[in-house]
């Protein structure tokens, strides 16, 4: 597993991973299975997707912007 970070400007923004919603909003901290996972970051007026790579024992930090 590894670890991903994201954060995002303005905060408060919904993640999902794999389409999947985490928890709680940004910034968040997710351990994650290593390799490939598609990120959503949903803000109220913009979103942004992207695909990580997540390596073993490693913290990938992703900053989004949302303005």
């Amino acid at each position: 597993t590894g670890v991903l970070v994201v954060t995002s400007k303005p905060l408060y923004a919904d993640v999902f991973v794999d389409g999947k919603k985490l928890q709680s909003s940004t910034p968040v901290r997710e351990t994650l299975t290593a390799g490939s996972h598609k990120v959503t970051v949903r803000g109220k007026s913009a979103e942004k997707t992207f695909v990580v790579e997540i390596v073993p024992g490693a913290t990938l930090k992703k900053e989004v912007a949302l303005e």
